[in-house]
């Protein structure tokens, strides 16, 4: 449609992305964040999306059929004799927040792999939050990620850790909730509740994969985005690197 698309049009587009794993997470947070503004422009339902909307859109729809050249291997290389491991990442732009989980296997004998697992994201509230409050929003889809794919899997032996680009929220996290805000404490009882606070690390926000999620991208850059499919190069090395 060259003339323009509606409200009801783009739902429907966004709509057909139908990914339950999160695999395609920056790519649909792109969608949700351009239908966020089609809300904030109180456009009706049959009207067509503002100019400057549409040129967002466009500009999505125009490298969305590279979708179908994404290839994601179904085998994690785990087997019984395997040691694994679960890193969570979180962060948050202003417009969004995300969490990205990886399984990193260590066989007996061969190189250490690591695979993109599952992956959240949410469009930042339309009341503005501040962007270390949006970092914690991130950092509490972790342990919810981790409890839906546990219940889902027999292990009887795992290690778990969690990875932030935010210096705040692991201050946070290093003190008695009740020591903060009623926001910050509620969020950090979560995840000390879930999954303890414990196995928390800082991680610089170029070698965190949640930052693609955050921000967002197009089908073409998410293809070749090596950070989003493998983790930190770091992951794939000995722990002593």
């Amino acid at each position: 449609r060259k003339s323009g698309y509606t409200k009801h049009a783009v739902l429907s587009d966004i709509a057909r992305l139908f990914d339950p794993a999160g695999w395609l997470a920056p790519i649909v947070i792109s969608a949700k964040i351009i239908m966020q503004q089609i809300w904030q422009d109180n456009t009706a339902w049959d009207e067509c999306i503002k100019p400057l909307t549409l040129i967002k859109w466009h500009n999505f729809l125009k490298y969305y059929d590279n979708i179908n050249k994404i290839r994601i291997p179904r085998w994690i290389q785990f087997t019984p004799s395997t040691k694994i491991e679960f890193h969570g990442f979180s962060d948050a732009s202003e417009k969004a927040y995300s969490a990205v989980l990886y399984a990193r296997v260590t066989p007996i004998n061969g190189p250490i792999s690591v695979t993109l697992l599952f992956a959240k994201t949410r469009v930042a509230p339309i009341k503005v939050l501040s962007l270390p409050r949006l970092e914690l929003c991130g950092a509490v889809l972790l342990p919810n990620m981790i409890h839906i794919l546990l219940a889902q899997l027999d292990l009887p032996q795992y290690q778990t850790f969690f990875w932030s680009d935010s210096s705040i929220v692991l201050a946070w996290l290093k003190k008695q909730p009740n020591t903060w805000s009623t926001f910050v404490a509620n969020r950090v009882s979560t995840i000390s509740r879930k999954v303890g606070v414990e196995n928390w690390n800082h991680v610089i926000s170029h070698d965190n994969p949640a930052d693609v999620a955050s921000r967002g991208c197009n089908a073409d850059e998410l293809l070749h985005d090596l950070l989003w499919w493998n983790g930190p190069a770091w992951l794939k090395k000995d722990k002593s690197k």
